[in-house]
């Protein structure tokens, strides 16, 4: 029997239960497992911390993956295998990881299997719709470093144009995992644009209003105790077309009041995060260097049992292992995201149910809320999920016939071209959501926000079949 790590990395502005509706999900479908999952989310980087930068941020990532690996092998527990998990910035924070994993040869020893993203912003962020000029100067500047490398301030010199050059560590790293896959937020993201997480030149968000998306068929859909269903929404991009006959949303009157609500509050978040980036580039100033391949050689040596050394936690790793406050956080990120300020769950309040009878494909759990799925034919929904997620080439598909390209710069287009090269299982999804962001992966819990219930559910079934093969 193997025992299998899976990292959870949490985005902007967040905290180590960001994931945990994600995780639980995997759990329930990973019961009857032959390898232990030890999932882990780290708890060293969350709130205001995380405008330290991509760097910094997976440098906190490993130092407390690191402990983890530690304080398990006390446990009388060896992880022989990894997958990661990166929702919006920990996705990137993944990558790169991922890349200084691989510099320090820790695939080696541990075996890299599933790399999954929700809502990431692989080519960073950009806004280049009327008034973008504003949200641009503004976000490259109040964020911290993670600011400056979100919008690729720094050019060739930035860390996510590195984290794709073909011949780096990031992408050498990448590409031993057996699986790669990003899902992406078609609409309704007002965090992280379509073109960024699902790696694309095309100008959807021109023509939303325009498009006629098709879904695929035939996945099966979550059924609530009010007898109402939840879809899966994911979009079959060789059945879409533009069309002149579909309805425009009536969304004018509510981003007015959403702009009005957001000016309200403006200056309240500009002093915050200004303060919080100022607070930020101090904390920084102060970290030591971080020296992956020492660490990992300390590590190593515990795990093989030369050495009973633990990961230094003070003196000078002490930031690498602070933890931050939450509540002031929340509220910056819920108005910048959804215009309003809404609690955030901090986990699963109630017991995690799940009754699963193979032979008939019935599915009964309650996560937050009770729903049932119904899937006979549980390998092949599985298989078509994956063939779903095939990385088409946007290019010969009818609806970018008559699609504008978006104006990147020559760092953004060699981004684009080389992640694409990349082996990427990509899937778009479309959720009738206030903010998609965060319902993607039911941050706030699946009481509040439910439209990723058949989405986490099949992706679950088939993380777990990816693990299967591996066993």
């Amino acid at each position: 029997m193997a025992h299998h790590l899976v990292l959870y990395i949490h985005g902007m502005w967040g905290r180590s239960t960001n994931l945990d509706r994600v995780s639980t999900m995997l759990n329930s479908s990973l019961e009857n497992h032959p390898d232990t999952i030890h999932p882990f989310a780290p708890t060293n980087f969350s709130s205001f911390k995380t405008y330290d930068g991509v760097e910094n941020l997976g440098n906190y990532v490993i130092a407390s993956l690191f402990e983890e690996l530690d304080r398990l092998h006390n446990d009388g527990i060896t992880i022989t295998k990894i997958s990661i998990v990166g929702y919006s910035l920990g996705g990137l924070i993944g990558r790169y990881v991922i890349g200084q994993l691989e510099s320090a040869g820790f695939f080696d020893t541990i075996k890299p299997i599933l790399f999954t993203t929700f809502a990431t912003p692989h080519l960073g962020v950009k806004f280049y719709t009327y008034g973008g000029f504003f949200r641009n100067f503004l976000g490259s500047r109040l964020l911290g470093q993670t600011g400056r490398d979100l919008f690729v301030s720094e050019g060739y010199d930035s860390i996510l144009f590195k984290m794709t050059e073909l011949n780096s560590i990031y992408v050498k790293g990448i590409s031993k995992f057996k699986k790669i896959f990003t899902i992406a937020n078609i609409k309704n993201d007002r965090t992280v644009p379509f073109f960024t997480s699902y790696i694309t030149k095309y100008n959807f968000s021109k023509h939303m209003n325009k498009l006629k998306l098709g879904m695929f068929k035939g996945f099966p859909s979550a059924q609530l105790k009010d007898l109402n269903y939840v879809e899966m929404n994911l979009v079959d991009f060789e059945n879409s077309i533009e069309s002149t006959d579909v309805e425009k949303e009536e969304t004018r009157y509510a981003l007015i009041l959403l702009m009005a609500f957001i000016g309200f509050f403006f200056p309240i978040v500009f002093l915050v995060s200004a303060i919080s980036s100022i607070r930020s580039n101090i904390r920084v100033n102060s970290l030591p260097e971080f020296n992956i391949v020492k660490e990992w050689e300390l590590t190593k040596s515990v795990l093989e049992n030369k050495k009973n050394i633990n990961i230094p936690q003070e003196s000078s790793h002490e930031n690498l292992f602070r933890k931050a406050e939450h509540e002031i956080s929340d509220i910056t990120r819920d108005i910048i995201e959804d215009g309003v300020i809404l609690s955030e769950s901090e986990s699963i309040k109630s017991g995690v149910e799940s009754y699963i009878d193979s032979d008939t494909g019935e599915y009964d759990y309650e996560i937050d809320v009770p729903f049932a799925i119904s899937c006979p034919s549980l390998k092949e929904t599985v298989k078509k999920f994956e063939n779903s997620a095939k990385n088409i080439q946007l290019d010969n598909s009818q609806i970018c016939n008559s699609m504008e390209l978006l104006p990147f710069d020559n760092t953004r287009l060699q981004m684009c071209d080389n992640l694409n090269k990349l082996p990427w299982l990509k899937l778009a999804v479309s959720q009738d959501s206030i903010n998609a962001h965060q319902s993607i992966v039911a941050r706030r819990g699946f009481g509040k926000t439910n439209q990723s219930l058949s989405l986490l559910w099949i992706w679950s079934q088939w993380a777990g079949s990816v693990f299967d093969e591996d066993s």
